[in-house]
């Protein structure tokens, strides 16, 4: 990427590229994978309409309770661990939603990490959880569709799930920066305006990312008024990203597309 950035106020930086370890990929080319995975009597594998025309798994909306569990994932050893899916449903008709739980002993223990869900107009769309440091030998993430039992409604699609060992965010932390933040245009052709308004001042971070991994860092320092950055995202290819802005408390975390 070109080294864009025009800045009101700040800073220095400093640039990287990542490439994820990946610790499991399915893509459900190969059918229901039964024998690894638990999977649900109930649920079924699509095709020709997954990411790129592709085969995926889908939640029916008659059925309630119905989970996608993967294998036991050994996350130990250290390192930082991200969760990728892409998801979409077909339509808003008696909305549901699905529920991400991550467990360290084989299931015994839940904790819920995120929710999706509500009809999204059948569009694929990429979204991440973070898993942190938190893995063990016995990890496994679960999917659990909370349907609504009625029909006509929507079917929950999966497609293209992927964990990965990626590169620590150095601020990550548990609550949001005490800021107002903005990016636009979103959907974003070539440039797009990041504004951060009402920020404290000490050092800040953003990081664009995909599903592989970090394209791009930037530090800068907060002045307690504003800040306002002209990113260039001509030299990426078409797709989902994240913008992550954080310090060493907090983080924000914005989805754009890039067309």
């Amino acid at each position: 990427m070109q080294k864009i950035i025009t800045f009101y106020l700040l800073f220095f930086f400093s640039f990287s590229t990542l490439k994820a370890q990946d610790i499991l990929k399915e893509d459900f080319e190969l059918g229901l994978p039964k024998k690894t995975w638990q999977v649900s009597d109930k649920g079924e594998l699509g095709h020709l309409i997954g990411v790129e025309k592709s085969k995926f798994f889908r939640f029916h909306p008659k059925y309630k309770n119905e989970k996608l569990v993967t294998p036991i994932l050994n996350l130990s050893g250290g390192g930082y661990y991200r969760l990728y899916f892409n998801w979409s449903e077909n339509g808003n008709s008696n909305p549901d939603s699905t529920i991400i739980s991550f467990s360290i002993d084989s299931g015994l223990n839940w904790k819920r990490m995120g929710s999706f869900g509500g009809g999204n107009n059948s569009l694929w769309q990429l979204d991440s959880i973070e898993l942190g440091e938190n893995g063990a030998e016995a990890s496994i993430i679960k999917f659990e569709y909370k349907g609504s039992g009625r029909f006509p409604a929507t079917y929950f699609n999966i497609d293209d799930i992927k964990i990965s060992k990626v590169e620590k965010p150095s601020g990550i932390g548990s609550i949001n920066l005490n800021a107002k933040i903005d990016l636009f245009p979103n959907p974003i052709s070539n440039h797009a305006i990041l504004k951060i308004e009402n920020v404290e001042k000490k050092l800040l971070q953003y990081q664009i990312f995909d599903i592989s991994g970090i394209v791009y860092k930037q530090n800068f320092i907060g002045n307690e008024q504003f800040i306002i950055e002209h990113i260039d995202f001509s030299d990426l290819t078409q797709g989902i990203y994240f913008v992550k802005i954080f310090d060493n408390e907090a983080q924000k975390t914005i989805k754009v597309i890039l067309q």
